[in-house]
Order: structure tokens, then sequence, then C-alpha cells
């Protein structure tokens, strides 16, 4: 493999590392017994390996020491890294990324230091971003591409291959770093995701391709490299699924009234209700902690009681129609493994049971096709191998088809690390055959995907907190300005509104959101400090799931003592346009800067 290397505007190889030495000068420098290979007047290369490690999720990460015999150069955390493969381009043998870190050895009785540098592919870039999103029936491919193109155009990142994925019923992804907000997505659709070496983002299915050539003997193994361990923690022949509450047919329950009883049992926990009566008469049906005002009855979402206001008369009738919660329960077992495992251990029913929990499987059949998917994917005696090679072409997520010794099968690449010395460059390459690890899992896993929510970072009760900040700066003639006073007692009673005067107390009162000319919601202010600092002031507005739902794209701060929770009452004191679509998933946090520009 050749490689040139550079750093930031640095390059430390013009020329390829190669074993052909007699177009350079070798010098060996004791007592390190490292190579430094001059070129011209150029005296900086690596003299440990160059490791490159392609993992099978996309990322990558790289490893060098460059000998700097002058000690003219200093390298940071975060500088761009491009090593160009024996193609002349990063991909798919070379890469592209930032340093992680960079450690400096000065070397004794000289001016020449060496620079330890580790670097990781441009994926690292999806940590330095936090992402607030949310969004409704939406397929994951377009929500990959919203968090895109909000967060990551700044940096210079495109669209590469963006497949569509699963239809979520409900995104909601607060106070996490992109690279998470993409995981989650990325899980749910049994996809992968990273930032290739031209700064395109990838978000796509586990796509299975033929290695670019197999092992049917040794040849292409270096001598006792080869390893094959024969094990699966995870084996199972009886597979148990518990998947989430899903709703029961409608359920009629009667009791009789005592006069003193409010709280009544139900069979199963409720979901909703569909009539209660008392004595024939219907009665209002109200959820706990949701619906405010006067109900005659009250239910939470999975209890298993339904409380009156007032209890029944004596001897009163009362029904209730609901749909109730139950929790359903598969199990798949696989009798030819069974009676399989029966001979191989001598001894027992052969039955090797696993239970697992899902919140995500919303229904019965969902929950058996699930175990039945399990017990195909973890059914199998898992096999791990490892050898390393001169032959170049292999990649991660392909399959190579492996026959040798007792060994016939296809097995997934999951890593390729490269190391390249002096010229010599040797591949070490894992693969496996079946759960021997999480990467064999996450590749087959799309025998069953059954995740229709994605709920991140979130609290109850806020759901995802958008922040928006806003300033203005009001100059000595601008009309209206916050900062003009009234006189003392005065308030806001000029007639005209080219001329308003303001307390302090009045010149931050409301907020509100319009859409296609006209008002759809107000709101005070959450917060105003009275603190004034260098000619400014701040108003904090927060927007609560339940409120502002639907289109918006102007907002509009309110000031004055005549302000009220009326629409447009007071002086408008600054508008801004805010195209934004709010849904019950979201809430928004609105902070404006208010700056007094004669100050």
């Amino acid at each position: 493999m050749t490689a040139f290397i550079s750093i930031g505007s640095t390059d430390l190889f013009s020329h390829r590392l190669c074993s052909y030495y007699d177009a350079w000068t070798m010098t060996e420098m004791d007592p390190y017994t490292c190579f430094v290979l001059e070129h011209e007047t150029e005296h900086i290369l690596t003299i440990e390996p160059l490791t490159i490690e392609h993992d099978i999720d996309g990322r990558s990460v790289a490893s060098f020491t460059i000998w700097d015999a002058d000690a003219e150069f200093t390298f940071y955390e975060r500088q761009q890294v491009i090593i160009l493969g024996n193609n002349g381009s990063t991909a798919p043998f070379g890469f592209a990324g930032v340093i992680v870190s960079v450690a400096e050895t000065p070397i004794p009785r000289s001016t020449a230091k060496m620079h330890y540098v580790e670097a990781a592919d441009y994926t690292a870039i999806l940590e330095w971003r936090i992402v607030d999103y949310a969004a409704e029936d939406t397929l994951a491919g377009d929500a990959v591409t919203e968090i895109m193109e909000d967060y990551l155009a700044e940096e210079g990142i495109t669209e590469g291959v963006i497949e569509d994925g699963e239809l979520l019923t409900e995104i909601s992804i607060g106070n996490k770093s992109v690279f998470q907000a993409f995981e989650k997505l990325a899980e749910a659709c049994n996809f992968i995701f990273y930032i290739d070496y031209d700064l395109k983002l990838y978000f796509h299915a586990r796509t299975l391709y033929a290695a670019d050539w197999s092992i049917t003997d040794t040849t292409d193994i270096l001598s006792e490299t080869l390893e094959i361990t024969r094990t699966n923690e995870k084996y199972r022949n009886t597979q148990i699924v518990v998947g989430a509450y899903e709703e029961t047919d409608l359920q009629t329950e009667s009791w009789v009234g005592d006069g003193t009883t409010k709280t009544f049992p139900l069979a199963y926990p409720a979901n909703r209700f569909s009539t209660v009566t008392v004595a024939a008469a219907n009665k209002t049906i109200g959820q706990k902690g949701t619906d405010a005002g006067s109900y005659d009855c009250y239910y939470a979402i999975n209890s298993e009681t339904l409380t009156f206001e007032t209890a029944p008369v004596d001897g009163a009738a009362i029904v209730a129609e609901y749909y109730g919660l139950w929790q359903s329960k598969s199990k798949a077992e696989d009798l030819t493994a069974i009676a399989n495992n029966v001979t191989r251990q001598g001894f027992g029913s052969g039955k090797v049971e696993n239970i697992t929990i899902d919140q995500s499987l919303s229904s019965i059949a969902a929950a058996g096709e699930y175990a039945s998917a399990k017990l195909s994917e973890y059914g199998v005696d898992g096999i791990s191998i490892t050898y390393k090679t001169r032959t170049p072409g292999l990649e991660t997520g392909t399959l190579q088809a492996i026959k040798i010794m007792d060994v016939d099968e296809d097995f997934l690449i999951a890593r390729v690390t490269s190391e390249t010395l002096e010229g010599d460059t040797t591949y070490s390459v894992e693969a496996y055959y079946g759960p021997v690890s999480d990467v064999w899992e996450k590749f087959f896993r799309d025998e069953f995907t059954a995740i229709y929510q994605i709920r991140e970072g979130i609290e109850e009760g806020t759901g995802v907190t958008k922040l928006y900040t806003f300033s203005h700066t009001y100059e000595e003639i601008d009309r209206p300005n916050p900062f003009t006073e009234a006189p003392i007692g005065a308030g806001l009673l000029v007639s005209s509104d080219t001329w308003p005067c303001f307390e302090k107390s009045d010149r931050a009162e409301h907020i509100e959101f319009w859409n296609d000319g006209a008002c759809i919601f107000r709101k005070a202010h959450t917060s105003v400090p009275d603190e004034e600092e260098n000619g400014e002031y701040h108003s904090y507005s927060f927007i609560s799931p339940s409120e502002a739902i639907g289109e918006i794209d102007e907002v509009i701060w309110w000031s004055g003592s005549s302000a009220t929770v009326a629409y447009g009452s007071g002086v408008e004191i600054y508008r801004a346009a805010f195209v934004k679509t709010k849904s019950l998933l979201e809430s928004f946090q609105l902070n404006m800067n208010y700056i007094n520009g004669s100050v």
C-alpha cells in the first residue's frame, strides 16, 4: 500500500511510501533504531507502522508517528488528516478525518521530536453538534436529511446516499448529539450511517456484497496468524418474547353503587373509555392529569380503577365500556435444533431458552415474528476467524467464503486493519459467522424490525425543547423604543404609537405567533429579569407542547401597560420571520435580547 499524508495545510509526504529504497536515502538513528527516509529537503516520515482500521459501521481510525528532525511542527486536536491510498485517493483504502489526540516526545541531545498522532474519520464531527428534533409520521431518511440541513450544512457536509428507511410514527430527540440521533434512527431501520471521506453523509441498509477473494487454502494467509474460535454465548433454540401492552377489544363491566364508594376496580388497565353510565344516565369522563375542568369521573392510562367525583347513590347500576391494555407473550421453538442438541449434550431435554422483553412490539403477531427471527439469528454455532494477509481488496461489510479445515461458511468481515511499515503493508482481518459479536447481530437483524417510536433525551411534559435566540438593537431615533422611559406614573399614555414611552416594568410583556397575516397564539413572557447590564435586558418565553400547534410564519414581541391577553394589545416592539410547524412533540423557548444602541 502506498500513502500520502497531510495534516491541515502541511504536506508531510509529497512522495509515496514504498519498498523501493533505491530512490531514497536510509539513515539509521541510534539508539532509537528508526529509519528516516530523506527525499530532497524532506526529513519527515513515520517511524512506527502507519495503521488504518476500517470498522463495519463505516467508522475508521488511523494512527502514525512523525519524525520531526528540526522540531518545526506543532499539531492540534481536530486538525484535518488526509492519507491517500495506492490509487491516489482516500477511498477505499486511504483515510480522511480529524486528529483526536497528538502527543509530542522530544529526542534527547538533538533538535528532533516525534509526534504520535491518532485520528478518527469525519464521522467524529457528528459528536460536535447537539440536536433537538421532533416529527410525526416521518421516514427515518427524511429525518436524517432535515437534521443534516439544519445542523451539518455549515460543517460542509452534504448528502451522499440517504435511503428512506422505516416510517416512524413519532420521533422525539432532544439534548443529544447528532451522532446519537443518527444512531437511534439507524437502529430503527437496521441501517448504518457515516460521513465518507468526501464529507458526504450516508444512511442506508446493511447491503451484503461478496468479498474480492475467498479462502480455500492458507496460501493468502500469513504463517501462524490464522485463529478459529467456536463460541456462541447467546445460543438458544427456544425463544420467549414479551411484547408491549396492546389494546383489548371493547370491555363492559358493571357495579352497584352503595352511596359511599367512589373508586371501582377494572379487569384490565385502562387505555380509553367509551361510555360510563349511572342509573342509565351518561356521565362525563376525564383523564387524570390531562383533562381540566369538571368531570363526573376520571381514569388514568394503565390504571386499573375508575374514580367518581361523587359516590354513586345506593343501588344505582354503574356500567362502564372501555378498552383496556394487556401484555402479549409468544414462544417459538426449533424442534430440529432441540433434537440435535440432545445428541450433542448426551443428556437432558436439549432445550436452551431465552426470554426477551421488547416494548416496541405492539401486537402478539409482532411478538411471534420477533421470536422466530431471534431463533434464526441465534440458533446457530458461532465461529470467529482472525488472520493476517498481504493480499489487498478486502472491505468491511462484505461476505467472504471460507472453506478450510472443517469450516465451510460465508463469513462477515467486521474489521480490516492495515499496517504499513518500511513499504510493507499487511492486513489484519476479523470475520464472523453467527452471533459471535454485536456486528453480526446488527447485520442480520433485518429479518424483523418493529421500532415505530423514537424518544431520546426527552423529559415527560416538555417534549423536545427547541431553543431560538433573537436580538435587536434600538438606536436613539427608533420609535417605538423600549429604552425611552415614560414619566413616573405615566405608564403608556402617549396617544400616538409613533412615540410610546415605557416604564421599565412594562417594556417586555407578551409574545405572539402569526400565520398568514393573523395572530394564532399569544402568551405573557415566562420570565423577564429585572437586571439590565451594559444597556441590555432580556425576556424568555417557554411555549409548551400543547400550545401554538400548527403553522407559524412570524413572531412578535409586545410591550406597554396596555398589553393584555387580548391579541394585538399593547405596542409592537419587534417582529421577526419565524417559519415553523409546531407539533405536540416539542416545546419552544424563545430568548430575546433587547440592546440599547445609544449606550
